[in-house]
């Protein structure tokens, strides 16, 4: 069953293509709601659970997101939308864990995939009709560090899995040069993503011409599912990053 959240839009892109720099600048607009925020507000509309009623009035907003995560993560809520998530998308799970089950140690993918999915439960219940909802690293992105980083791409895996998981409306993918892109993995704040950092400089560029090859394999699916594709040129700044989204936008 396909399931798509009203003006659900996500990013795609390589690391170091300038993503998450696009997806915060947006995210900062007031006609967008990021998803962190969205769980943050969902957690509001959860007090009248006692927890809730206790924990989130202490919680300064300004603190929202990292506060909305770590009590999240550690809570029954957790447990009981991703129950629910598995309910709706069986089909989904059960592949994924086919997917896995050869890389099942890998205990930070496994926790980065099923997290989202429950924080994904929890709220979309709650988004407006009106708001353009934001979604840094979707379902979309995952298809990506699900199969990258294997030596041999399962290319039925990946097209069973994008026609399976919940679709967007819109789907931002980021392009950059791939000088840019080493410049900027070298750079940023957080170092190499988590499954990276063990590898070598000639896997590290083997994983990612792995991400641009599954990236242009599932748009032509997500186009014809009727997915919007708007595809960003990030080599320069990035507000003009920003105009061309813009600019996709009016042409809606």
């Amino acid at each position: 069953m396909e399931i798509t959240l009203s003006r659900h839009i996500e990013f795609m892109g390589v690391p170091g293509s300038g993503k998450t720099t696009i997806y915060r600048e947006m995210a900062g607009n007031k006609n967008f709601i990021h998803h962190k925020q969205a769980l943050w507000r969902t957690l509001y509309l959860n007090q009248s659970d006692q927890l809730w009623a206790y924990i989130i009035p202490l919680t300064p907003k300004s603190v929202g997101e990292k506060k909305a995560d770590a009590i999240f993560k550690r809570t029954i809520n957790y447990s009981q939308n991703l129950a629910r998530f598995a309910s709706k998308n069986k089909y989904l799970l059960s592949l994924v864990f086919d997917i896995l089950d050869s890389d099942f140690k890998n205990e930070t993918l496994i926790f980065w995939m099923f997290n989202f999915f429950a924080e994904y439960e929890f709220i979309i219940d709650t988004i407006l009709k009106d708001e353009l909802l934001l979604i840094d690293e979707g379902f979309s992105q995952r298809a990506i560090s699900l199969f990258a980083y294997n030596d041999y791409i399962n290319w039925d895996h990946v097209n069973k899995y994008v026609n399976t998981i919940p679709l967007p409306t819109q789907l931002i993918v980021v392009r950059s040069s791939n000088q840019l892109i080493e410049k900027r993995i070298i750079d940023r704040e957080k170092g190499l993503p988590a499954r990276m950092r063990n590898l070598s400089q000639e896997n590290i560029k083997r994983v990612l011409i792995n991400w641009e090859k599954i990236i242009d394999f599932v748009i032509p699916i997500f186009k014809k599912k009727h997915v919007k594709i708007i595809i960003v040129d990030n080599s320069g700044d990035v507000n003009y990053a920003i105009k061309q989204i813009n600019e996709a936008h009016r042409t809606v």
